[in-house]
């Protein structure tokens, strides 16, 4: 479906959507974490610029919410299916797990792979570029921070995928994925598809996994 979009109906540049959006891709190996396997760790950073790994948080949001797993949720404010409601839609659908969001490089970031003309209820206030420096990182995680706060009701817990996008790579993350990890083992319980298409299955699917583990 994904491929037939690009091609046919929205007309974009066929070679710059196929480096952009491997994951997507029919003839696509993957290698990210399937359930039951021992989840990827990478070099993270908190928003104010702290060292830490995505382990160490995942164990340290289960530990303060005394809960056994822990969903992962991969962001990028660019993409617009995200931002419109894939984001919100999936942290809701944890169901009472606790949520860490993990901002990794953008989906669309300005002059490397542009969306069309979007309508003000989509519309980012401030053009966002692909990401220079941590700083640049932390100030679009902030915004995307923001936004799902507004909408959930709640503090959002967040960090960031380093420079070298470690995370994004190991979990084919870009522009959103939703995973749940199990806090003991560091196992991967619960994996969704990539985005940034077929959202239902993907909330769905990971509302069904959090209520069978809180049931």
């Amino acid at each position: 479906m994904e491929e037939k979009a690009w091609k046919d109906v929205e007309g974009k540049d066929w070679r710059l959507y196929q480096k952009m959006r491997p994951y997507n891709l029919k003839s696509f190996t993957s290698k990210a974490p399937a359930n039951g396997s021992v989840a990827p760790d990478g070099p993270a950073l908190t928003l104010a610029g702290k060292p830490t790994s995505l382990l160490a948080e995942v164990k340290a949001l289960g530990a303060a919410n005394g809960a056994a797993h822990v969903a992962v949720l991969f962001d990028s404010l660019t993409c617009p299916i995200w931002r419109t409601f894939a984001g919100v839609d999936l942290t809701n659908a944890a169901y009472g797990l606790p949520v860490l969001h993990v901002y990794v490089l953008e989906a669309h970031a300005v002059g490397e792979f542009d969306t069309p003309p979007l309508p003000p209820p989509v519309q980012i206030k401030e053009e966002i570029k692909v990401h220079s420096s941590e700083e640049e990182r932390a100030h679009a995680a902030g915004l995307a921070k923001a936004l799902l706060e507004a909408k959930v009701g709640g503090e959002v817990a967040m960090i960031l995928d380093s420079m070298s996008n470690e995370l994004e790579r190991a979990y084919e993350a870009r522009p959103f994925r939703a995973y749940v990890i199990e806090v003991a083992t560091s196992k991967v319980a619960f994996a969704s598809g990539p985005g940034p298409f077929n959202v239902n299955a993907k909330v769905t699917g990971l509302k069904a996994f959090a209520k069978s583990v809180l049931s």
